[in-house]
This record gives structure tokens, sequence and C-alpha cells, in this order.
């Protein structure tokens, strides 16, 4: 007999059931050797005077410097984290090798998804320390003079932590034991569902044929991108906010600014965006990609004219100002990407047809890669806006050939890419919301560009406001950029006049206002500021206008091709030298704060005989430094800005700048503590005379200039009252 009931045979249940439990057992047992399942013990501190501790660990054995584990102090969170491959019911941590106080806030344990606080009550002295200051959420320690090994003992529930490894390693052996089971029995089905064409996969591969999608094409825009942009490309220049990018563990302050998708790369595509060449690189990628479904969705082919109008749309400056910061950039590629694919599914919708079929999956489709864009960049949608808006206009041209006017398919085409706007914004709000109710979080830094008010008391005033930055923008003028490529305002008047001219006085009417409406659509957000400039950053639009104005002059025959070709070569050259202005301003303000940082750190060095660079030491900084610059520094751009004179003097910005290119000890005091030391300031002379650089009881004073920053300026107030 070999069944034990209806179906069931007894053979293959033993065939699977033994081999299912003999794997998960010995995965089990490798993942228990492995480090994967080693416990990590987080201890949380509090004015920490070192930058590493040592946490020795034993099981049957004494504790020896091989069987310990050195942490360097996470900057951000004041934290140490130690893995452990053996332990016992006691840690031995060795958090100084000399005298001085801390507060632990908090320890705590844990295996994969499993964390366990340990209560501070089980932090001991062993040697050379004692506890003082006991609470029920920090224990103050502190070294006497004269120690050279203090030493503090962890006790753990050892006996808890082995279940919780022996349980994790159980599943996840189970886990891989029927995996391995499945693939098995189950190969050949699963690679032919795997490698079959179904669905949308079938509609993908039909959809990439029919559009002539190809990897020379992809390679040639790339290689376009990295060779007009080589400079930022294998340079590392490090702008203001780098400083605090680079040492950021956790991105949720994306949340805050409303860039759920930005939080979404940083955290788990670019948990460090502060390097050179990769996140660039990443970025041209995503452009590349992008622009071969924006010249599709345009209706155009990739050729020379497609080529060129690519070169001056990925060198226009614009871009510059989104690439100074290194956090910016491999969301904003995302961001474009969405953005473009989502134009190119719009302009599959085709018109008349039902709503509730293909058309209308298309714009819910459309609407939910807007959202994502948004989600990276919010003047992103002004970005869709314009390119949508090129579309409408390349069939209201298309739709009307003769002296016959047909207006109806293009009102239809515009009411379709306004449905897609607002269902973009609302799926965007829908899931801004969820964000930051999962991350609370202040506004205030977008809420400063919400100035409603302002537009409704003077519509007048602030419509005059926008078209004067547009006509800046759009011309090239120097006010905007800090240099000029005037033959930007030619080729957009020149593109102008071609489309203008029509078959007929309503044709050109209508023209009119489809150019109108894209020309205005970047400056959208203006109005809801107020009038007031926005950063050049926020106006990535103007790159489309500028490519779309190039592939208007463009595609004219005989004379006026050679002239339009001339005019596009001429405009290409002017925006690669001012991005090379842009290159030797962004170097020379670089050059300057790394030497500006090591004289610092050599003269604080020399200010105190028994400085120590492997001991935290605190300093203050009064005033500014001020940097000058032969080449340009728009007035919203940080191209041409230092450290040491951003926010007016920002000593936070500075000792964090000075910690990130290696001189890592360097603190500043609280606020609250700054402003009382302001008169020691009064006698000593301003940066880099001999005495600019002072130690007093244990601080290092530093004197930029005779004009006080905000901080310190607050005791002269407050002086004069």
């Amino acid at each position: 007999m070999t069944t034990t009931g209806r179906g069931i045979n007894l053979k293959n249940i033993v065939k699977w059931v033994l081999p299912c439990i003999f794997m998960t057992l010995v995965i089990a047992f490798i993942l228990l050797k492995s480090p994967a399942l080693d416990p990590v013990v987080s201890i949380s501190t509090s004015q920490f005077p070192a930058t590493q501790s040592q946490l020795f660990y034993k099981r049957m054995d004494d504790y020896k410097e091989r069987n310990s584990k050195i942490s360097k102090l996470d900057m951000e969170n004041h934290t140490f984290s130690f893995a452990l491959p053996r332990y016992d019911e006691n840690l031995r941590w060795d958090p100084l090798e000399k005298s001085g106080s801390f507060y632990v806030k908090a320890v705590t344990i844990s295996v994969l998804a499993y964390t366990r606080s340990i209560e501070l009550d089980n932090l001991t002295p062993m040697a050379q320390i004692e506890a003082s200051a006991r609470e029920t959420n920090i224990v103050k320690f502190t070294a006497p003079s004269g120690a050279t090994d203090p030493q503090i003992n962890i006790h753990l529930n050892y006996k808890l932590l082995d279940k919780v490894r022996y349980v994790f390693a159980l599943l996840l052996g189970l886990a891989s034991a029927f995996a391995i089971l499945a693939w098995i029995k189950w190969h050949s089905r699963i690679l032919d569902f795997l490698q079959g064409d179904r669905g949308y996969t079938a509609q993908l591969k039909s959809i990439f044929r029919q559009e002539n999608f190809s990897l020379n094409e992809f390679t040639k825009l790339l290689g376009i991108g990295v060779f007009l942009n080589i400079i930022p490309v294998v340079n590392f220049f490090l702008s203001v906010d780098d400083e605090r990018g680079a040492f950021r563990t956790d991105p949720s302050i994306w949340i805050a600014d409303g860039r759920w998708t930005a939080y979404l790369v940083e955290k788990f595509i670019f948990p460090q965006p502060v390097m050179p060449f990769v996140p660039n690189l990443f970025f041209y990628a995503c452009v590349a990609l992008a622009y071969m479904f924006l010249i599709r969705a345009h209706r155009l082919t990739f050729g020379w004219i497609a080529a060129l109008a690519y070169c001056i749309f990925i060198a226009h400056p614009i871009w510059w100002f989104i690439g100074e910061f290194y956090s910016n950039i491999p969301s904003i590629g995302v961001g474009v990407l969405a953005l473009s694919i989502g134009i190119f599914v719009f302009s599959k919708c085709r018109i008349g047809d039902d709503l509730k079929g293909k058309t209308a999956r298309l714009a819910l489709l459309s609407s939910v890669l807007l959202s994502v864009a948004i989600g990276a960049y919010q003047s992103l949608v002004m970005f869709y806006i314009v390119a949508g808006l090129g579309v409408v206009l390349f069939n209201f041209r298309k739709d009307n050939p003769t002296a016959v006017l047909s207006i109806y398919p293009t009102i239809q085409r515009a009411a379709l890419l306004l449905g897609t706007l607002v269902g973009g914004v609302a799926f965007y709000v829908i899931i801004n919301k969820l964000a930051q109710l999962a991350y609370p979080s202040d506004r205030g830094y977008i809420d400063n560009f919400l100035r409603i008010n302002e537009l409704i008391a003077d519509p007048v005033l602030i419509t005059k406001l926008v078209l004067l930055e547009a006509w800046k923008l759009y011309s090239g003028s120097p006010l905007s950029y800090g240099v000029s490529f005037f033959s930007a305002a030619i080729a957009l008047g020149f593109a102008a006049l071609f489309l203008v001219t029509q078959n007929t006085w309503k044709a050109a009417l209508w023209m009119t206002l489809l150019i109108g409406a894209l020309l205005i659509s970047p400056f959208l957000l203006n109005f809801v500021a107020g009038g007031i400039y926005l950063p050049l950053r926020a106006m990535l639009a103007i790159s489309f206008v500028a490519w779309f104005t190039t592939i208007i002059v463009l595609e004219k025959q005989g004379l006026l091709r050679i002239f339009g070709a001339v005019l596009a070569v001429t405009l290409l050259f002017q925006m690669i030298s001012v991005n090379g202005q842009y290159s030797a301003s962004t170097m020379m303000a670089t050059t300057h704060d790394r030497f500006t940082a090591e004289a610092l750190y050599d003269r604080i060095s020399k200010a105190n005989p028994e400085f120590d660079k492997n001991e935290r030491i605190m300093v203050d900084v009064y005033g500014r430094m001020p940097f000058a610059s032969r080449y340009p520094g728009p007035e919203t751009s940080t191209m041409s800005s230092s450290f040491f004179d951003w926010d007016q003097g920002n000593v936070y910005r500075m000792l964090e700048y000075m910690r990130l290119i290696g001189f890592s000890n360097v603190y500043a005091l609280g606020n609250a503590l700054r402003i009382p030391l302001t008169p020691h300031f009064d006698n000593m002379p301003v940066w880099p005379a001999e005495g600019s650089v002072r130690y007093e009881n244990g601080v290092y004073l530093v004197k930029l200039s005779e004009v006080a920053d905000p901080t310190h300026a607050q005791y002269k107030r407050v002086e004069s009252q």
C-alpha cells in the first residue's frame, strides 16, 4: 500500500519532505555560522569626545584583542555599531583611551528585522570610569584625569538572542529549501513563463519594434551627454548642501520637501549620492533614455537634426544649476525619464476613442508617471506641460496641412493633456500626504514659495514680473545666467516666425495661442510664488523650449536649413562657453575652500600645544569670509559660493565641510554657548592675521571678519537694549 488517503502518495511525501528538512537544517546551520545573523549592538551617544571606540566580546574565553570590534562614530546620529560574531551575557565596551565625559542615550541589539532595547541599567562601569546623572533615558559617564583604559560592562539576555537567531535561521532555511525544491520540480514551467511573450511583455516588445528603439541610439545620446558635460562628470565639486547630503543616513528629509521619489531613489539606489562620476553617469543615462521617448512623442526620428537638437538640450546652462547638488542628480534623472515616458504615452492616446477603453488606460498611466516625476522635483510638472504642449503643437500642424482649419482635435488633445495633468497632480498629492503621515516633518521650505495673496492683490504687477523673468531666461540674459548667450533669443524669434506662418489667419492665430501657452508654461510656478525669482534649478523646462526651437529652425529646407544649422551651432558653442565659465567659477570656489580649511586646521592645531587630532575639539567661528571670483556667480546658484560665507556665516556648514574633507574632529558649539562668547572676539584681528585663531577655556575661537554672523549679532542686539 503506497497511499494513505485519496490522491496522496507516501513515496512522494518522503521524496520531497525529507530533502526539505535536510536542506532546511543545512542552510540554517550555514546561516548561523555566517555573518548574516550576527547580532549588531548600537550605542547612541551625545557629546562623545572621540571619533571611535572598541567593543570586546567572548564566549567561553577571556576578552582579547582578536575578539573585539572597532567602530567609528556615525557623525549624523552620534552612534556606534558593532557586529558580534560571538557573545555571552557580558560585553566589554572601551569607549575611550583617556579621560573625558559623554552621555549614552540608548543601546539596542538587533538581528535582521528584530530589534530589542537594552536597559541603561545594564551598563555598569568596570574600570577607570564612573556613571552619574543616571536617568530613565540617559546616563552620563566620566573617565577621570589620568585614565588610559576606561571600561563599561554591557549585560545581554544572550539566551533570548540565541532563540531569535535560531528562529530566523530555521525560517530562512525553510524558505530557501522550498524555493530550491520548487525550482527543481517546476523550473521548466517557470522558465517558459518568464521567457514567454505574454500580455504587456509582448506589447512592450511590439512598441519597441515599431518605434525603432535601439542600443546604438542610446549609446550615441549617452556619449553626447557625457562629452558635452565632461567637466562635472570627471570632477568632484562640493557645493553648499553637499556636506549635509554626504553625512545624511536618513533620506526622509526629502519627504518634508514633498519629494517622495527622491526619498526612494536615495533610500534604495543612491544611499550615498555625494560622490564623483556615478550620479552624473546615472543622470545622463536617464536623460538619454528620456530623449528617445521625447522625440518619438513628437513623431521625430533620430538623425543629425535630432542629435544636434539634443546637444543644445543637454548642454543648456539651466541643467548646471540642478547639477550643483549631487543629492539632486539621480532623482532628477528618474523624474525626467518618468515624465518623458508619460509624454510618450500621452502622445499615443487616440483622439476620438472611447475614454473607457485604451485612451483612458493610457491617460491614467501618463498621470501616474507624472506623479513620479513631481515626486522627484515639483517643477518638473512645468516640463511635462511644456512637452505636452509641444506634442499638441506638432499635431496641430499635422492636422492642418491645407487652408481648411481643423481645430477640434487640438482642443481634444489639450483637454486630454489637462486631464492627465490634473490626474498626475492628484496622485502626487495623495502619495505625498501618505508619505508625510509616515514621516511627519516641517514643510517650511516649500511653504516659503507659496504667495498666492500677492498674485490676488496685484495680478498686473505679478504678470509683468513673470514676463520680465521669462524674457531674461529665453534671451540668455547675463542678469539671470551671469553671462550672455544672445543667440538663444535669435533662434527663438525665428522659430516663432516659422511656426506662426500658416495658411490662414485663423490657423496663425491658433498657432500664436499655442506658442504663447508653451512659452509661459515654464513660469507658472512664478505666478504662484508671487512673481519672485524662483531658483534657476527650478526652470528645467527652459531646456525643452531651446530644444523645440532648434527642431523648428532645422526642419526647413535649402538656405533656411543652412541658416538654421549655423544658428544652432552658434547657440551650442555659446552654451558650452557658458558652462565652461561655470566650471571655472566652481573650481575657483572649491579650491579656495579647500585651502582655507587646510590653513584653518593648521592654525587651530598650533593654537594649543596639547592639541590631539584624535580628540573631538569645540570651535566657535565669528563672522564670515566672502569669496569673490572673476567668473560668473548667478544669484540663485552656489557655484561661486564659499562654505565660509554662506548664510552670512554658518559655523555648522563650515565645520561639517571640514569634517567631510578629512578634518574629522572639529565640532561647533551650540548657539546658546556661542552668543556669550561674543566679547572674546572684540580684540582679535581678522583672519588670516596672527591671533585670529585663539584657544580659550577648551574652545578654539576663529575670527573671519569684523561683521558678526547672525548668531553672534544676537549678543550685540541684546546688549544695546
